[in-house]
């Protein structure tokens, strides 16, 4: 079996707050950030939606995304799906062949 990883971003709109991270459980992650964990930076803006996800094939590439994406100002990540720099970055990153997973429009 194969592990995916996975880069992906939460909003809060009560708090107008993104949160930028990778995982290889995406499903435990949102629940940790939304249920189950206790004094951490998410637990203090809950509520949390995943805006966007995207599944990359190595951890190493999901850092790297993780890193890039977070060197983004916070209306960056609204205009993802159209976003040419970050297809560049997939180009040169060697992530090639992804989808990306827009889970709600902002």
């Amino acid at each position: 079996m194969t592990t995916k990883y996975f880069t992906y971003i939460l909003y809060t709109a009560v708090f107008d707050k993104y949160y930028i991270r990778q995982t290889s459980d995406l499903i435990l992650r949102m629940k940790m950030h939304n249920e189950l964990s206790e004094n951490s930076f998410t637990s203090k803006y809950r509520p949390w939606d995943l805006v966007y996800f995207q599944e990359v094939s190595s951890r190493s590439l999901t850092m790297k995304l993780e890193k890039y994406l977070k060197g983004r100002k916070k209306e960056y990540y609204q205009n993802l799906i159209t976003d040419f720099e970050l297809q560049k970055y997939y180009s040169l990153a060697g992530i090639i062949g992804v989808n990306f997973q827009h889970v709600i429009s902002l």
